[in-house]
């Protein structure tokens, strides 16, 4: 995910582009999960830039959008979770790193997209699931499949 050379010849002559690729696991640093996360979703929205993509679909996680700090949430009497809901990486409660990682990849996203000039933006769309299993497409083991 940190080399955005390769993310680039991948998706050169790419209409539409899905990243599903972050790392998920729970490391005693931070940085370990938040650097990769964030820079690749960075490097994968140039390389669409570079190549013309139209739509960018993105993996992300209900991790960026559900651990709100508590004076932020929506009262669900007269309101409802939406768009302007995310995660606070800053809140007292604090946040873990996996958490933290999900969040600000997915702001960069949206943030990166508002930074083109409109007649230069692309499509982006998130998903956010609150867990994805399924058969791995490697063999070992991996952070989702050690739960079951």
């Amino acid at each position: 995910m940190l080399d955005a050379e390769s993310l680039s010849r991948a998706i050169a002559g790419s209409t539409y582009v899905v990243h599903t690729a972050s790392p998920f696991y729970f490391p005693a640093n931070e940085d370990d999960v938040v650097k990769p996360a964030v820079e690749g979703t960075i490097a994968v929205l140039k390389a669409c830039s570079a190549s013309n993509v139209k739509r960018l679909v993105i993996t992300s996680s209900c991790a960026a959008v559900v651990c709100m700090a508590a004076e932020d949430k929506p009262d669900l009497e007269t309101g409802f979770y939406d768009e302007s809901c995310w995660s606070n990486p800053d809140r007292k409660e604090g946040l873990g790193g996996y958490v933290k990682s999900k969040t600000l990849a997915e702001r960069a996203a949206w943030d990166y997209q508002k930074s083109l000039p409109e007649d230069q933006r692309f499509e982006i769309v998130t998903v956010n699931p609150c867990f994805v299993m399924g058969p791995t497409l490697v063999e070992g083991s991996s952070t989702s499949s050690d739960y079951v």
